[in-house]
């Protein structure tokens, strides 16, 4: 893993944000993955989602993804 540190005071502060979301986000919805759990632990948890959530997380993921790529050739 590549920890890049913020060039600018905007970038801490988006860092910030992004760290507290997650935060928040672990909170509110218990049942997401503890830190540090493997992928393969997660199998059953995705065996569960309907059709429509499979779709909805593939699309998220090739839109992040996608939004990576972009912002490493910028």
């Amino acid at each position: 893993m590549i920890v890049r540190l913020p060039g600018t005071m905007p970038d801490f502060y988006r860092q910030r944000i992004r760290i507290e979301m997650g935060k928040c986000s672990r909170a509110r919805l218990p049942d997401l993955a503890p830190r540090g759990q493997s992928a393969a632990a997660l199998v059953p948890r995705f065996a569960k989602l309907s059709f429509v959530e499979l779709a909805r997380l593939a699309v998220y993921l090739m839109l992040a993804e996608a939004r990576t790529r972009w912002r490493r050739r910028r």
